[in-house]
């Protein structure tokens, strides 16, 4: 079974060994979607699975570290909170490239990228609470 690495919307972090067939499980909803995020500090691009149906969840979180990923990932911009509207909401799963475990080098950048999200809010709260709730807002209703 393939290592893997829970991260909560308040990033808290599980290391795992699950069959991705279980992730849907883990994640707490039946839909699964998969991206590659990569965190800024080294450059290594590993796999994230979250659960779309985070979306409809009484009080959906945003999850800021997976956010980032994503937005690394699609622009090269690190700066997660300019796009409120491409947000992930929830826990995510994070694997390595095509399913397979998360190495060593993988956890310490997943690790590193939890680092930078917490500098990011301590530094620009005010910020950071926009973003926040403006991620909140754009759920309502779905």
């Amino acid at each position: 079974m393939p290592r893997s690495m829970l991260v909560t919307p308040d990033l808290q972090t599980k290391e795992m060994d699950i069959d991705l067939s279980e992730a849907a499980d883990v994640l707490g909803g039946s839909e699964q979607d998969r991206l590659h995020v990569v965190f800024v500090e080294s450059g290594l691009t590993v796999a994230a699975i979250y659960s779309s149906d985070a979306r409809k969840a009484e009080n959906p979180e945003p999850n800021p570290l997976a956010s980032m990923g994503r937005k690394e990932q699609e622009t090269g911009d690190s700066s997660f909170i300019s796009d409120p509207a491409r947000a992930i909401l929830g826990p995510v799963l994070f694997v390595g490239d095509e399913g397979a475990g998360l190495t060593d080098e993988d956890i310490d950048s997943i690790h590193n990228g939890i680092r930078a999200v917490e500098n990011y809010k301590e530094d620009n709260a005010e910020d950071y609470e926009l973003w926040h709730n403006a991620v909140i807002n754009l759920t309502k209703g779905i």
